[in-house]
């Protein structure tokens, strides 16, 4: 009897789920019903199933879609899609309804009319990428509060600030280790 499994791709992710952060592998499709190349979890979280087959600790189990918050991968997993037009990058603070907050940047394509975040966020699909320091989050539009646009002069001083407390706690321990003969 022919075995007529598809093989799938193993990837690793976090998910937001109930507020708590869960480890999980998600199964892609090698082959992507709607572009080149392999199945990424954009495609699968914006996908039509209503849920999601994931591994957890080695067992399986079903995610409603509709349930994950914010879902993370590593950024080299997730393959960018390939823009007319330069890409707009904006730094946002998102605020979900639970308090949390993520930052980082949000990156799109749009006509030169309709460029405006608010612009790609009204027409963008259900989870929109949110680009992090070391990963990629993938944020559930239905679970956002609030987003802040993070304006340069706001992100230098919150850096400013951040190099001033790194300098003051440098000192007190330099003055802790001499006040203990080192």
């Amino acid at each position: 009897m022919p075995d007529f499994r598809v093989a799938k791709l193993r990837v690793p992710v976090k998910v937001l789920v109930c507020d708590r952060v869960q480890r999980s592998d998600v199964f892609l499709t090698p082959v992507a019903a709607n572009h080149d190349g392999s199945e990424t979890l954009s495609d699968l979280l914006n996908g039509r199933d209503e849920y999601l087959p994931v591994e957890r600790k080695g067992e399986m189990a079903c995610i409603p879609r509709d349930a994950i918050e914010v879902a993370w991968i590593s950024p080299g997993a997730e393959t960018a899609d390939v823009e007319l037009s330069p890409p707009t990058e904006q730094r946002v603070r998102i605020t979900l309804r639970s308090g949390r907050q993520l930052r980082g940047s949000m990156r799109y394509s749009r006509h030169p009319d309709s460029s405006r975040l608010v612009d790609y966020l009204n027409g963008s699909p259900q989870f929109v990428a949110l680009h992090q320091a070391r990963q990629l989050a993938l944020v559930n539009r239905g679970y956002i509060a609030f987003i802040d646009l993070e304006t340069q002069a706001r992100t230098a001083k919150r850096r400013s600030v951040r190099v001033r407390r790194s300098r003051v706690q440098q000192r007190s321990t330099v003055e802790s280790l001499k006040s203990k003969g080192y």
